[in-house]
Order: structure tokens, then C-alpha cells, then sequence
């Protein structure tokens, strides 16, 4: 420990001294705790930026030069939450550590208890913005499948998501008597799909750290426990949902490499 316990038989020099150890130990604490509130604040302004840049895709056609910058804004607000939430993710992690008097440890991990279940909050909100995403860009890729052509089976029209339109959907572009709008739906095809792809991974990326995140709790002190209950704020309906997701799309992974 940083600091020592005062003898009332101590120097007034040396009662001083501690006492300014004491209010640095507990400044630097609060400072650390400021930070990531404001992180976390940040990351749900970035979330809801997100989920308006995504609904506002789903009616995008690609090769509109009004619309040329909204896939890159939404990229790179992607990127933003995702540094967000390893930066928040790595500073809770070491937010026990940091040395506090010993008289103040039980409100320090109140409060930092209190950072760990906002930030889950956050994450979860990420989920539901990403699964209603999912959701709605792989509708949309089937929608533009039907364009290219018209009598695809329900099995085609799955295979093209999952892997990508085929020859059958190459051929059908080929041959069709539209082929201006063909040609357009096959290339936002190919773009949904890597939206689609991306949304994917971000599921994952969520999905593992709300993993580590219940392990670290099951490696805590019975203290850190009892204000880091990481786990009972995972077991509700989202989770669940998120965790569907993640294991159909591992699926569809191992289906598509023994192809």
C-alpha cells in the first residue's frame, strides 16, 4: 500500500503528510472515474449515431453521388465505438487496482461497480442496434437477389447470402432483360454483403468481450463480486438473442468451408 495507518501519537509534519497522500490517492481515483464516465457518455453518442447512419443505409442505392460519403461516415463511426469500448473495456479492467485509502476502498468499488453495469448498458444497446441491422441488410440483400432474378429459390437466395451470388446469379445478370437494374442490385449485393460481414464481426467482437468480462467476474474477491455482478445483467432475452446470432453465424462458417 501507498499510504499507512496514522498513530494519533504521530508528528503533526507526518499527519500532514498523510493526509495529502490521502486526498492525492482519492483526486487521482475520481479523475480516473470522470474519465470514464465521459468515455462511456461518448460511446452512447456514438452508438445512437451509428443506429441513425444505419437506418438511414437501408434506403441508400449505391453510385447516388448525394449518398457517396454516408458508407464511409458509417465506417468510421463503426471504428469509433469499437476503440471506445476497448478503451473503456481495458480501464475497468484496472479500475480495482487503483490504490485508494483504505477507509474509501468500499465506495471505490461502489463506484466502480456502478461504471461496469452503465458500460454493459452501453453494450447492450450496441447489440440491439447491430442485430436490428443484421436484420434489416440481409432483407435487403434478398430483396436485390429477386431483382437479378426473379425465380430464385428460397435455397438460392440463402446460398447467395451466406456465400455470395454464384453463377446462377452471374448468368441470370447476363441474361436479363433489365440488365441496367440487375446490374445495380448485383453491385449492392456485393456491398451489403461486406456490411453485412462487418456487422457480423462486430456481434462477435461484443459477444467475446461480454465473455471476458463474466470470467473476470468469476476470478474476482468475493468484494469485487458483490459490486461487479457482470453476470446477472447477461442473462435476459438480448443476450440470449446475441448468442443465437453468434452461433448460427459460426455455423454458417464451418458449413461454408467443407463446400
Amino acid at each position: 500500500m501507498l499510504f499507512r495507518k496514522l498513530s494519533f501519537y504521530g508528528s503533526p509534519r507526518d499527519s500532514q503528510q498523510a493526509k495529502a497522500v490521502h486526498a492525492k490517492l482519492i483526486e487521482d481515483f475520481l479523475n480516473e472515474v470522470s474519465l470514464i464516465q465521459q468515455l462511456i457518455l461518448a460511446l452512447d453518442a456514438e452508438i445512437a449515431a451509428l443506429g441513425k447512419l444505419r437506418t438511414q443505409s437501408y434506403t441508400l442505392f449505391p453510385g447516388r453521388n448525394s449518398n457517396s460519403n454516408s458508407g464511409e461516415d458509417e465506417a468510421s463511426v463503426a471504428l469509433g465505438v469499437a476503440c471506445l469500448v476497448r478503451e473503456i473495456h481495458a480501464r475497468l479492467r484496472v479500475a480495482p487496482d487503483i490504490e485508494v485509502p483504505i477507509m474509501q476502498r468500499a465506495q471505490a468499488d461502489v463506484q466502480i461497480g456502478a461504471l461496469g453495469r452503465q458500460f454493459v448498458a452501453a453494450l447492450r444497446t450496441y447489440c440491439v442496434v447491430e442485430r436490428d441491422a443484421h436484420v434489416k441488410v440481409r432483407a435487403r440483400i434478398e430483396r436485390q437477389l429477386r431483382v437479378i432474378k426473379p425465380d430464385a429459390t428460397p435455397e438460392q437466395v440463402h446460398d447467395a447470402v451466406e456465400s455470395g451470388p454464384g453463377p446462377i446469379f452471374s448468368q441470370a445478370l447476363l441474361s436479363s432483360n433489365r440488365y441496367s437494374r440487375s446490374r445495380a442490385a448485383y453491385r449492392e449485393v456485393q456491398m451489403r454483403r461486406r456490411e453485412l460481414n462487418r456487422i457480423d464481426r462486430s456481434l462477435q467482437d461484443v459477444f467475446t468481450l461480454l465473455q471476458q468480462m463474466n470470467v473476470n467476474t468469476d476470478t474476482a474477491s468475493d468484494e469485487e463480486k458483490a459490486d461487479l455482478t457482470v453476470r446477472s445483467l447477461l442473462v435476459d432475452d438480448g443476450h440470449e438473442d446475441l448468442d443465437d446470432v453468434i452461433e448460427q453465424k459460426q455455423k454458417r462458417q464451418i458449413a461454408a468451408r467443407r463446400k
